[in-house]
């Protein structure tokens, strides 16, 4: 049996893989902005120094915000997105529900 800390260090090494080897323009991360666990905040890393474009993509519907703002204080998510994203997308109509309403986000985002 593969534990989950096993099954995490893999998905980190195949996702820094893969980005090395593809070297995108563009990276996409739905929803968890250094993914599970932290996963790709060094891939993050990388792409940063080589030029891609990072990108989070957030859905409309999210957890409450105290909730979400909470868990990313804890993980000083605010900052790693500022210093890592170019660009936020909120997935779903405009006038339905901006995920970021009510958190403390950096003036770049």
């Amino acid at each position: 049996d593969i534990d989950l800390h096993e099954t995490l260090r893999m998905r980190q090494s195949i996702i820094r893989h893969t980005a090395e080897t593809f070297r995108p323009d563009i990276f996409i991360v739905d929803k968890e902005p250094l993914g599970l666990r932290g996963e790709i905040e060094d891939t993050l890393s990388y792409l940063k120094t080589r030029g891609t474009t990072l990108v989070l993509g957030l859905r409309e519907v999210m957890d409450a915000p105290h909730l979400l703002e909470a868990e990313w204080e804890r993980r000083d998510v605010m900052r790693k997105i500022g210093l890592f994203y170019d660009k936020v997308w909120a997935y779903g109509p405009p006038d339905f529900y901006d995920p970021l309403t009510g958190l403390d986000v950096p003036p770049a985002i």
